[in-house]
């Protein structure tokens, strides 16, 4: 499950499944879901509105095992919600990559700064009349 903004500021849920009983199978796109407002309770509904997909008769919430999703605020309060309710056997699973992603912004947001500051050291006043003008 992966949430992001497309490029009218709308924001994008794709949710893509996989059986974990040891098949290489690749994962398939399962459910697209285009909305306005995110927080945890849509993004459970949206969770649950894919289980449905999944499963029209019913959810087998037995079968739901782990979600791989980043560790934003809601994502976590969803799945803890979640495995505190209907889906008792519920794993999170923290994308590797939003991990990554996070530590490479962190390391380049700080590379900007120093950057900046050592051109600033070589030549504080052109930099202060660049940053008024």
């Amino acid at each position: 499950m992966d949430e992001t903004t497309d490029s009218i500021k709308r924001h994008v849920v794709n949710i893509l499944v996989k059986p974990l009983n040891g098949t290489n199978i690749k994962p398939m796109l399962l459910n697209v879901s285009f909305l306005d407002n995110i927080n945890s309770s849509i993004i459970v509904q949206t969770f649950m509105d894919s289980c449905l997909i999944l499963w029209p008769s019913g959810i087998k919430y037995d079968k739901v095992s782990m979600v791989v999703a980043d560790q934003a605020t809601y994502m976590i309060a969803e799945f803890s919600n979640l495995k505190n309710g209907a889906v008792d056997n519920l794993k999170h699973v923290a994308c590797l990559t939003h991990s990554l992603h996070r530590a490479c912004e962190a390391i380049r947001i700080e590379n900007d700064f120093i950057s900046c500051f050592k051109k600033y050291c070589k030549n504080p006043l052109a930099e202060f009349k660049s940053t008024i003008m």
